[in-house]
C-alpha cells in the first residue's frame, strides 16, 4: 500500500496564523499593560494608607498636631553624613523622617509607578548640588495648607478631616492645587500661609511619573500640556491620603481644579478650615 505524506502547511496558511497571533497580541499586550498599571496604583494606594495610619499615630503621640512638612537646624537630617546629601539637605528634616519611627518600612515612600523614587537618600545623585536628596522622599507631597514649615498644625483647627486633603501623588514633597483661578489662593482661615512665588505652580508637580520639582519650575508649558503629565503617573487618576488618615484614588482634573477653592466656598478639599479663599 501506498504511504502518504503528512500535508505541509501552504505559505499562504503560515501567513494567516502568523497575522492571527500579530492582532492576539495587539490587542492583549495592551490590556496586560493596564493591568500592571492597575496593581501599580494598588500598591501605590496601600502605601498611603500606611502613611495615612503613621501620621494619625504621630498626631496622637503630640497632642493631636501634624508635623510642618519641613523643620531647619544645623545637621537636622539624620542622613547628614551621607556623601550624597546635599548642603542644604543636611540642615533640615522633612515629614517622612519624622514619621518613620510610626511607619518602619521606608519602601512605602516609592510609589512603584514614579521614575527614580527614593525614600532619605537619592542615590542617583552625588552630593553636589546643594539641594541633592531634598524632600526625604519623592512620590508623595503633603498638603501646603496643612503643613507649614517650622511647625505643627493642630488637626482641631480642620473643619472636615475626612474631606481635607492631606497627601497626593507628587514629585514634590509639598503640593497645592492650582484651583478655578489658575494658582492657589491665600485662606480666609489663615491668609499668612504663603502661596506666592513657586507656590503658584507647584500643582504642576502632582501626579507626575518622572522629573524633579527644579524641571518643573523653570520649563515653559501650557497649562492644558501640564495637566496631561500630572495624568500620567495613574492613567488620569492621583491617589490621595485625606486628614482622618483613609486613602482612596480620585480623578486628576477635579483633584487639582478643586472648585470649591473660591471666596466664601465651603467645599474645597485642600482647604483645611473650609472657609473657602480670603477677599
Amino acid at each position: 500500500m501506498k504511504q502518504t505524506s503528512p500535508r505541509a502547511f501552504t505559505l499562504i496558511e503560515l501567513l494567516v496564523v502568523i497575522a492571527i497571533i500579530a492582532i492576539l497580541a495587539a490587542i492583549l499586550f495592551p490590556v496586560f499593560a493596564q493591568a500592571r498599571a492597575k496593581a501599580r496604583q494598588a500598591s501605590c494606594l496601600s502605601n498611603g494608607k500606611q502613611i495615612g495610619l503613621g501620621l494619625m499615630m504621630y498626631a496622637q503621640d503630640y497632642d493631636e498636631v501634624l508635623p510642618g512638612y519641613r523643620w531647619n537646624y544645623a545637621n537636622a537630617n539624620p542622613f547628614w553624613q551621607d556623601p550624597r546629601v546635599g548642603a542644604a539637605t543636611k540642615n533640615a528634616i522633612f515629614y517622612s523622617q519624622m514619621i518613620q519611627p510610626y511607619i518602619k518600612n521606608k519602601d512605602v515612600w516609592k510609589c512603584p509607578s514614579r521614575t527614580g523614587a527614593f525614600a532619605d537618600v537619592d542615590p542617583n545623585v552625588t552630593g553636589a548640588d546643594q539641594l541633592d536628596s531634598y524632600g526625604g522622599q519623592n512620590s508623595y507631597g503633603v498638603n501646603h495648607y496643612c503643613y507649614p514649615a517650622g511647625r505643627g498644625f493642630s488637626l482641631a483647627s480642620i473643619a472636615a478631616t475626612a474631606d481635607t486633603v492631606s497627601m497626593v501623588d507628587s514629585i514634590h514633597y509639598e503640593s497645592a492645587p492650582m484651583g478655578p483661578n489658575g494658582a492657589p489662593c491665600l485662606l480666609a482661615g489663615d491668609p499668612t500661609i504663603n502661596v506666592t512665588g513657586s507656590y503658584a505652580i507647584i500643582w504642576k508637580t502632582i501626579g507626575r511619573q518622572s522629573g524633579k520639582v527644579m524641571d518643573v519650575l523653570t520649563e515653559q508649558r501650557t497649562v492644558a500640556d501640564a495637566m496631561e503629565l500630572g495624568k500620567k503617573r495613574h492613567n488620569g487618576q492621583v491617589n490621595v491620603i485625606w486628614m482622618d488618615g483613609h486613602a482612596k484614588s480620585m480623578d486628576y482634573t477635579k483633584l487639582v481644579r478643586d472648585e470649591g477653592l473660591v471666596v466664601g466656598g465651603t467645599t474645597s478639599m485642600w482647604d483645611p478650615f473650609k472657609q473657602g479663599c480670603a477677599q
